[in-house]
């Protein structure tokens, strides 16, 4: 249905413009900002310079391999996600960090109102630009070359865009910007190979139905549109008056973003299917992701993050394989990770006002400016710990979503776990979130860069050569089952070291799972896997 395809299109371009139109807005904004307020951008951009360079030497390399043993179709698309990917986070981050001090002016010049719209907007640039970039590659890589080479083609994109993820694991603005991405493109791409690869779903509930590859594909096309379209009436309506509560606002702009979701997977899937069991998939998706997101922020919950994390991976995947067996996982996926734009605008400004917070105590202001920069502080907290959790399950469904495309692609249909050579595949894979964390908390910040993102590389390689696709398959489902819980205890940590660990081992387990796709067909010509 090309119908799909130009809406998916279209969806992209309208989120891109936004994103022109309020980065070019806030650069306007910043060259009004009085200096006092302005802070340096010298070490947020040119901090970037030495991952690039290692970034592209691992993308050269990757290049050519998946160029000589794949494709080089593949092996074009995927520097075309990487080089998207880049390309969003960078506009993202320059915003972000204009971002700051753009927000102390407004609330010393215009109140609550301006100053919430610009903190909240210049958090948006990032949201926009990464799910622009992710929905614009992947619809037109699915338009131009069609459904049936997908998992030599989309997978591309999206191991592009997992691979430079590695190289930005700081806990900041550009390291999440990154880990959205990566997770908002796995999740788009286990749909489109499942859809590729599962013929009929037999639910738990309702009569089965055929899943026709070009369907099964125009139905998450049309979520990520409607996510796109929800997340820019989201962002458009936060605003705040001088009594308002900001987090209010922020959470009325997430709410409408998600209602628009919905309502758009239930007139697709009864239109597509014949049934609404895809779209309840893909409303559990957005229902475990604000669910994880509120937990993880309440301070009550702080010491069993970890649990929580994994009793919402539980439910989602039993909710989405209940609606619409695996192929359902992937759309849950999809579904929580459908308004990513929102979302990350959402967390980015958590980051954008707690950075306006320590201007605020540098520079003298008036009093109302104060409280206006203290109350945008105190909802930016919460909404950074939300993000948090929010990116936590993200990286989990994700994960687990692209295990099952594995599965698939693979013609893995079933794991013995009692061969020993999956027991020790499963075992690397658990101690794989431990051995990649240890070394980015202790090697030096130059040495960090490149050796961890080699072992992301060479490491599910490793396993699936020497061990055979069913160890692969245990390695990557061990890894979501050890890496989940642990990016969990980490992630929101107070010690830097931790955070950054934390969000590298979620990038870590998306990761392995994406590259065992993209080089599944190896071990189907070398005959490991039946």
């Amino acid at each position: 249905m090309i119908y799909v395809k130009i809406i998916a299109a279209l969806a992209a371009v309208l989120v891109l413009a936004l994103a022109y139109g309020l980065s070019s807005w806030l650069n306007k904004e910043y060259r009004n900002t009085e200096r006092v307020f302005r802070v340096s951008k010298k070490d947020a951009i040119e901090g970037l310079k030495e991952k690039y360079i290692a970034m592209i030497a691992v993308i050269v390399l990757l290049f050519c391999a998946i160029g000589f043993l794949l494709s080089w179709v593949t092996a074009a698309l995927f520097v075309c996600g990487a080089l998207f990917s880049v390309v969003a986070v960078f506009v993202g981050t320059r915003a972000a960090v204009n971002g700051s001090a753009i927000t102390v002016n407004a609330a010393a010049s215009g109140g609550m109102n301006k100053a919430l719209k610009t903190a909240f907007r210049s958090g948006a640039v990032m949201g926009l630009c990464a799910s622009g970039a992710v929905i614009l590659g992947i619809g037109v890589t699915v338009a131009i070359i069609g459904e049936v080479p997908v998992f030599t083609a989309v997978t591309g994109l999206g191991l592009g865009a997992s691979t430079t993820a590695l190289f930005h694991c700081g806990a900041d603005a550009t390291g999440r910007g990154y880990d959205l991405l990566d997770s908002y493109a796995g999740a788009i791409v286990s749909a489109i190979v499942l859809s590729y690869a599962v013929t009929e779903v037999v639910p738990g509930f309702g009569d089965g139905f055929t899943l026709d590859t070009t369907v099964g594909v125009d139905f998450a096309l049309i979520i990520t549109a409607a996510g796109a379209i929800g997340s820019m009436a989201g962002i458009i309506i936060v605003r705040g008056g001088e009594n308002a509560n900001p987090a209010s606002s922020i959470n009325t702009g997430l709410y409408v973003s998600g209602a628009i979701v919905i309502l758009a997977a239930l007139i697709a899937s009864k239109n597509f299917f014949g049934t609404f069991n895809c779209a309840f998939a893909v409303i559990g998706g957005l229902i475990v992701g604000a669910a994880a997101s509120k937990a993880f922020a309440a301070r009550a919950s702080e010491g069993f993050r970890p649990v929580w994390s994994m009793i919402f991976l539980v439910l989602g995947t039993a909710i989405a394989e209940a609606a619409a067996g695996i192929y359902g996982v992937a759309l849950s996926a999809v579904g929580l990770l459908s308004a990513s734009a929102m979302a990350t605008a959402s967390f980015t400004y958590g980051a954008i006002s707690c950075d306006a917070g320590g201007s605020a105590e540098a520079v003298p202001l008036e009093e109302n400016a104060g409280l206006t920069v203290g109350r945008l502080l105190t909802a930016g907290e919460r909404a950074a710990e939300e993000g948090k959790g929010f990116t936590v399950i993200a990286s989990g469904f994700t994960a687990l979503a692209l295990f099952l495309a594995f599965s698939q692609v693979s013609g893995l249909m079933a794991i013995d776990v009692l061969h020993p050579l999956v027991i020790i595949g499963a075992l690397a894979g658990a101690a794989l979130p431990f051995l990649y964390s240890a070394i980015i908390m202790n090697l030096s910040k130059r040495a960090a860069i490149i050796g961890p993102a080699l072992i992301a590389v060479i490491f599910p390689l490793a396993i699936g050569f020497a061990l055979g696709g069913e160890a692969l398959g245990g390695m990557i489902l061990g890894s979501v089952v050890s890496g989940t819980p642990l990016a969990a205890m980490l992630t929101g940590n107070k010690e830097p070291a931790k955070e950054t660990a934390g969000l590298s081992i979620r990038i870590l387990i998306k990761y392995a799972a994406m590259i065992a796709v993209v080089f599944a067909g190896l071990f189907l010509r070398a005959g490991d896997i039946n």
